[in-house]
């Protein structure tokens, strides 16, 4: 069902789902916030809705997101991860991830039902400290 949305969306999902952030801190991570031998991601504090910086650990589904999206997103220095499809400089805009989110929604099948059960899944997610990554270290 992701994949059909694109990899943008494949990828945004994942990190969501394994992290529990939400999708402003997510579409904002550049290649620079991405620790790939340490195995984390440092969220920085102007993109997190709590204004703390912090780092978490990747699990397996989030690092092979991640090295999907940088097999896909050639950018280097301090490109995003998640690149503007017009711009690869900037990161994916709010109203293109919103897009997403709906088309992902579609994807899976009923219209505004699936956006529902998706919006809860989302919160659901975000209820958790730092999603599965963190469950294991409590």
């Amino acid at each position: 069902m992701s994949r059909q949305v694109g990899w943008r969306f494949q990828v945004a999902l994942v990190l969501a789902h394994e992290t529990g952030h939400r999708i402003g801190a997510i579409r904002e991570l550049r290649w620079p916030d991405i620790n790939f031998e340490d195995r984390t991601i440092r969220w920085r504090a102007e993109h997190e809705k709590t204004g703390y910086e912090h780092i978490t650990p990747l699990t397996d589904e989030a690092l092979a997101a991640l090295e999907e999206a940088r097999r896909m997103n050639r950018g280097t220095g301090n490109a995003p991860v998640l690149p503007s499809p017009q711009d690869a400089r900037r990161c994916i805009g709010r109203v293109s991830a919103h897009i997403m989110v709906e088309q992902g929604a579609d994807a899976r099948g009923a219209g505004s039902e699936a956006r529902q059960r998706l919006a809860l899944t989302q919160t659901q997610v975000r209820q958790r400290p730092y999603g599965h990554a963190a469950q294991g270290a409590l």
